[in-house]
């Protein structure tokens, strides 16, 4: 039986383990949203389990908050390296023509809006300076589960 300061430890404890295993149902239905974008913007290779390709994921308008990076990563479970950085230096090589470090892909959120049964995600995929994409993903809610509806891209 636990008496004084052993019952409080363990219920500290308890309500840390709660803060850090929960999620709210918003940040879990945004990094769904996030997640699909994803998806669209570096697919998964046919035959492959898992993508390999270094990810770099940034915000070219609101911060993408700690609670919602941690559910689009367990969202994303089959992608192997996925980081967010405050900004696109942080991801780029200096010297022209300007490639993503490892061979990899900056994804920059420029806006993501949604509704119960809509979103609509404004992105900038960006491999170096000659090769970047202004793509807007329309997505809908279907049996729980966003789908992408249409992609409308644009070169830059």
């Amino acid at each position: 039986m636990l008496r004084g300061t052993g019952l409080a430890i363990l219920a500290l404890g308890l309500v840390a383990v709660a803060a850090c295993g929960d999620s709210s149902a918003g940040t879990v239905d945004e990094a769904q949203i996030y997640a699909a974008v994803i998806r669209v913007v570096v697919p998964p290779e046919p035959t492959a389990e898992k993508v390999s390709q270094e990810i770099f994921i940034g915000s070219g308008g609101e911060e993408i908050g700690l609670e919602l990076q941690s559910d689009i990563l367990q969202e994303l479970h089959e992608y192997e390296h996925v980081r967010f950085v405050d900004s696109r230096e942080e991801a780029v090589d200096e010297d022209p023509p300007k490639p993503v470090k490892n061979e990899g892909v900056y994804v920059e959120f420029v806006t993501v809006s949604a509704n119960a049964s809509a979103a609509r995600a404004n992105v900038l995929r960006y491999l170096n300076e000659n090769d970047e994409t202004r793509m807007t993903i329309r997505l809908t809610r279907t049996g729980g589960a966003w789908v992408v509806e249409g992609i409308d891209e644009t070169e830059s």
